[in-house]
């Protein structure tokens, strides 16, 4: 017995996969840290999803499917490069609010630097479940989809994670 299963349109993959182009990408500039190699990384994604299109409407979530073939892509240009630069600064500068008050934007600033450098620290699955968590606003299900982790396992890790923040900000 063969299963045959109907091959995606491109018509369906636009507007299944290329509209994740914004959300990929940042995904991407987060682990990688430079404009080209990010957006080169999201096309490099589109093509493997492409040629996996026969694939995707198997799947439950395309979404975190092509969030995972994104992050697993960006560690692997980490590995290759050997450098591991996952600084958030330039990603958490907008969401500094425009408050007049010098001293208070200056110690916004110095507390998410502090964070975010802690975060950083955080060994993984825990930094990839508290950014997808508290910052991408990801559900459990989402993380665990993306990770390969039951949603009890992403509360647990979460929970662990953000004591670890927490300990570390006292």
């Amino acid at each position: 017995y063969f299963i045959v299963y109907e091959v995606m349109t491109a018509q369906e993959f636009n507007k299944l996969v290329v509209l994740l182009n914004e959300k990929l990408y940042r995904f991407a500039f987060r682990y990688l840290q430079d404009a080209d190699q990010s957006q080169d990384a999201v096309q490099e994604i589109f093509i493997k999803l492409w040629n996996q299109r026969e694939r995707l409407s198997e799947l439950n979530s395309v979404e975190a499917f092509a969030i995972r073939v994104t992050r697993n892509h960006c560690l692997d240009v980490i590995k290759a490069r050997r450098t591991v630069s996952l600084d958030d600064n330039d990603y958490f500068k907008d969401r500094i609010s425009d408050d007049n008050d010098p001293e208070k934007e200056l110690n916004k600033s110095d507390s998410l630097l502090k964070l975010t450098a802690i975060i950083e620290e955080l060994g993984e699955p825990h930094r990839t479940v508290i950014r997808m968590r508290d910052v991408d606003g990801y559900s459990n299900e989402e993380v665990g989809d993306v990770l390969g982790l039951s949603a009890g396992n992403i509360r647990v890790v979460l929970s662990r994670a953000r004591k670890k923040v927490r300990q570390e900000l006292e």
